[in-house]
């Protein structure tokens, strides 16, 4: 599960962790590795109940991507 990584990606969808979340403090000291819990709704997409990000079918049938909107983050 992940969000976009640039605006222009993320125009339409609006998956980008803004400065202002509450939840957006408790993401900086984190580092890679970092077990964490969290809340998300998935983003759906014309014909399906989820929206995957892979480039194509083949990434997306064997390593999947989905594009989600985070609500929280905490570090466990």
């Amino acid at each position: 599960m992940q969000t976009w990584n640039n605006a222009f990606s993320d125009m339409f969808d609006n998956t980008l962790i803004k400065p202002t979340a509450p939840f957006f403090q408790t993401l900086v000291p984190m580092t890679e590795g970092t077990k964490v819990r969290f809340s998300a709704d998935f983003v759906t997409d014309d014909g399906s109940c989820v929206k995957g990000t892979n480039i194509t079918e083949t990434f997306y049938g064997s390593d999947p991507d989905f594009l989600v909107r985070y609500a929280d983050v905490a570090a466990q």
